[in-house]
C-alpha cells in the first residue's frame, strides 16, 4: 500500500512471498499462490478463473 509520500507500507513481512500476498474471502492474508514467473503463473490464473466460472470456488 502507498504511503502519503509514495512509498510503500511493508504490509505482512512475515509473509514468505513478501510484498506479495493474497486475500482471501474471510479477510485473511496469505502468501501468493504466484511465483513471479508469468509462465508459472498462468497455469495458476487460468485454474483460479475456472474455478470463478464454474462456480467451485
Amino acid at each position: 500500500m502507498a504511503r502519503s509520500d509514495g512509498s510503500l507500507e511493508e504490509e505482512y513481512p512475515h509473509l514468505r512471498t513478501f510484498p506479495h500476498h493474497h486475500h482471501l474471502p474471510d479477510h485473511s492474508i496469505v502468501e501468493s499462490p504466484l511465483s513471479g514467473s508469468p509462465r508459472q503463473d498462468i497455469r495458476v490464473v487460468l485454474h483460479l478463473i475456472e474455478h470463478f466460472l464454474t462456480g467451485n470456488e
